[in-house]
């Protein structure tokens, strides 16, 4: 199916728009995150963060019946969920609260890259 160029302009501004406000999503969320912690301790903020993605994501994964893991496969799935989100937005906190949002959001942007440089070094993958 041909597409006219009209429609590959709109789809290329549509892209370009959720490009720029994904990045000031992101970028304003260590701000945010800098604000908060002055009100709040990095616990009670991990806490809420977790909260709040379940609130929202479980009445999709209900509507969708999305099937739970199988009950041997549980416990791993809850010590992942205790690693990646977790245990990384309580030291991403704790990080916030001792240094500036800045910082913060420069470290997090060099994670692909050292991502990459410690699966060569470690694991000898090539890129």
């Amino acid at each position: 199916m041909l597409r006219s160029f009209t429609q590959v302009k709109n789809s290329v501004i549509v892209a370009w728009m959720c490009l720029v406000t994904s990045m000031c999503l992101w970028g304003s969320a260590f701000s945010v995150m800098k604000f908060l912690l002055s009100h709040m301790t990095p616990v009670t903020m991990m806490t809420a963060r977790m909260l709040i993605g379940f609130l929202i994501l479980i009445p999709g994964a209900i509507l969708l019946k999305i099937k739970l893991p199988k009950r041997e496969h549980l416990t791993l799935f809850v010590f992942m969920a205790f690693l990646e989100p977790c245990l990384y937005f309580l030291f991403e906190s704790y990080a916030v609260l001792y240094t500036s949002a800045t910082e913060v959001g420069i470290l997090i942007a060099l994670m692909p890259i050292s991502t990459a440089f410690m699966a060569w070094f470690f694991l000898g993958e090539k890129t």
